[in-house]
């Protein structure tokens, strides 16, 4: 039994859940980041931009991401990103459309 207990409770530690950020651009079209943990966001323009972690705009509506998947990312008081791990611009190639 002690066994078995520990078994599962290895198993689950191990386990996890890779998810990824959905954005809806201004025509409508759902786009989501194409890498597990990636970042969505909506740009100044409407369009929806991706990368490796979560993404946000700055003070002048350029989307930056974490470097890092799954990296974190916010925009500070005056209006910059910081990120986890460092910041590299967002990309529409790193987007896929959503399904339904």
């Amino acid at each position: 039994m002690k066994v078995a207990m520990a078994l599962a409770v290895a198993g689950l530690s191990f386990s996890s859940v890779a998810t990824a950020e959905c954005a809806k651009g201004s025509t409508g079209t759902v786009y989501c980041a194409a890498v597990p943990n990636g970042g969505a966001t909506v740009n100044s323009n409407g369009t929806v931009y991706c990368g490796k972690g979560q993404c946000r705009r700055n003070s002048i509506g350029t989307v930056y991401c974490s470097k890092i998947a799954g990296g974190g990312a916010e925009t500070n008081s005056i209006g910059t990103v910081e990120c986890l791990g460092g910041c590299e611009l967002g990309s529409p190639s790193m987007c896929v459309r959503g399904e339904s």
